[in-house]
């Protein structure tokens, strides 16, 4: 007995061996059974379709109003911080303003990262390169450069890994994007068999790598490469940076 409801048919209902026959009976019962077992299904899905909805449509109010609110306000504060920085007579008062700035530019980075994950279907996950394009697009879209990406992907089978190249990309381009003053980025990500190469370049200022003091953003940046067992080089001069992370990629 076909479980249905109109012309939309999602099984069967069998039974089998019953002593003696069938009567009329028992189709009735059956296939009554079997229009409540129909309508139990598609209410079901129904209410699944509808929770799926209510979902997606709270992410996408959370957030625009993550975007339009929170981060235009911390972004004007971070602005303001850093107007403020330079009438300051004090060099450690100056520090301290461009360390807050520098925590709530990466704040700011945190929370589009989530927007970015709130506005995707909540069961999708982007393929690599997409994320990587989507990212170097709006991050250097909020800077006054040209930011250029080239990648050469295999198959990444570890999603972890996956996340964990996302983040390196992240922080060393917003340390370039915030620090260089260059006038253009270039980030490569090449992955074969056996490694993945991250490369960020720019033709900025350049800074001392050996210094004591280099900031959160490249204290970070190790703490992520250190995380997967990986090797990160830098070389800097007046003519700009050059950073190079190595990764396993098995």
């Amino acid at each position: 007995m076909p479980v249905a409801v109109g012309d939309q048919a999602f099984g069967n209902l069998y039974l089998t061996e019953k002593e003696g026959a069938f009567t009329d009976q028992d189709v009735v019962v059956v296939e009554a059974l079997s229009r409540i077992a129909g309508a139990a299904v598609k209410t079901s899905r129904l209410q699944e379709r509808l929770r799926r909805v209510a979902v997606v449509e709270d992410r996408q109010r959370i957030a625009r109003e993550l975007h339009d609110s929170v981060i235009q306000e911390m972004f004007a504060v971070g602005l303001g911080l850093q107007g403020v920085s330079q009438l300051v007579d004090s060099p450690q008062a100056e520090t301290t303003l461009l360390d807050a700035v520098d925590r709530l530019d990466r704040a700011v980075e945190t929370l589009r990262r989530y927007i970015f994950e709130l506005r995707k279907a909540p069961d999708s996950r982007p393929e690599l390169d997409d994320r990587l394009q989507e990212l170097i697009s709006r991050m250097g879209s909020a800077y006054p450069m040209t930011v250029e990406l080239t990648m050469e992907l295999g198959h990444v089978a570890d999603a972890q890994l996956e996340d964990e190249i996302v983040a390196i990309v992240t922080e060393s381009l917003s340390n370039a994007l915030r620090h260089s003053s260059a006038l253009q980025v270039d980030v490569s990500v090449h992955i074969d068999t056996d490694r993945c190469v991250i490369q960020v370049s720019d033709d900025g200022v350049g800074f001392d790598a050996n210094a004591p003091t280099q900031g959160m953003g490249l204290e970070n940046l190790r703490g992520l490469v250190a995380r997967r067992n990986g090797e990160l080089t830098i070389s800097s001069s007046d003519e700009g940076t050059d950073l190079v992370v190595t990764l396993a990629v098995n």
